[in-house]
C-alpha cells in the first residue's frame, strides 16, 4: 500500500502510512524501506531519511541491492554526498544498479571528477554500464565542459557496448556542444540524429542557436 502511494506522487501519505505501521506490531521488510527512502529522497527529508536508515538496522533487514540503491538515491538528493558513497562501500552485493546510483548521484551534483572515477572503477571491476550509466556520464561531461570525452563515450556506447541510444541520451549530447558554444556542431548532430524530427530535441538546440529550427 506504500508503494502504491509512493508510485503515485503521494508520498508524504506514504510516509504517514509508514510511521502508522510502526506503531503497531507490524515489522517493515525491504520492500517497505526502499519504498520510504524513495520518499525521504523525493521530499529530500534528510532527518527522517537518517532516522529510517537506523530503523532499517534495527530491523536487521538483510542486504539487498534494490533497497541499497533506494539508500543511496536518498542521501544524494538530500545532498549528503558522503552517506552515500558510504552505503556503497559497506555493500557486500554490488552490481550495475548500485555502481550507476552512485555515478548519479555524484553527477547529481556536478562531480565530475568523482563520477569519471567511479565509471572507470566499475569498468575496471568487470561491470557492464547500462544506457542509464552512460546517460550520467555524458551529462556530468556537459556540466564539466568535456565535449570532447563526452563524445567518445557516447561512441563507446554505441560501439564497444552495442546499446543504441535513446532520446535522453541525444538530448544530453546537444546540451554538451550547446554549453561549449559549439553550435554548428549541436545542429548537426541534431541532422545526423535518428532523433532529427523529434521536437524534445529541436527545442533543446533552440534556446542555444539563432539556427532556424525547420528542416530542409
Amino acid at each position: 500500500m506504500i508503494a502504491g502511494y509512493v508510485q503515485k506522487g503521494h508520498e508524504e501519505v506514504g510516509l504517514n502510512l509508514y510511521y502508522k505501521m510502526r506503531q503497531t506490531d507490524f515489522i517493515p521488510d525491504q520492500h517497505t524501506f526502499a519504498s520510504v527512502f524513495r520518499v525521504c529522497a523525493t521530499l529530500a527529508t534528510l532527518e527522517h531519511g537518517k532516522q529510517d536508515h537506523g530503523a532499517m538496522i534495527k530491523c536487521k533487514i538483510r542486504e539487498n541491492v534494490v533497497v541499497n540503491s533506494a539508500l543511496m538515491d536518498m542521501y544524494f538528493k538530500c545532498s549528503s554526498l558522503s552517506d552515500g558513497h558510504q552505503v556503497f562501500d559497506r555493500s557486500l552485493n554490488r552490481n550495475v544498479i548500485m555502481w550507476t546510483a552512485l555515478i548519479s548521484g555524484y553527477g547529481q551534483h556536478g562531480k565530475v571528477v568523482e563520477v569519471l572515477e567511479s565509471f572507470h572503477r566499475m569498468k575496471t571491476e568487470g561491470f557492464k554500464p547500462n544506457h542509464v550509466t552512460f546517460l550520467a556520464v555524458v551529462s556530468a561531461c556537459s556540466h564539466g565542459g568535456l565535449v570532447d570525452e563526452g563524445w567518445a563515450y557516447f561512441s563507446s556506447m554505441i560501439k564497444d557496448y552495442g546499446i543504441q541510444p535513446r532520446g535522453k541520451h541525444y538530448e544530453a549530447m546537444v546540451d554538451l556542444f550547446g554549453r561549449a558554444g559549439r553550435l554548428q556542431e549541436a545542429y548537426e548532430f541534431v541532422l545526423n540524429s535518428p532523433c532529427k524530427e523529434h521536437s524534445v530535441i529541436w527545442e533543446k538546440v533552440s534556446p542555444i542557436s539563432e539556427i532556424p529550427t525547420q528542416l530542409t
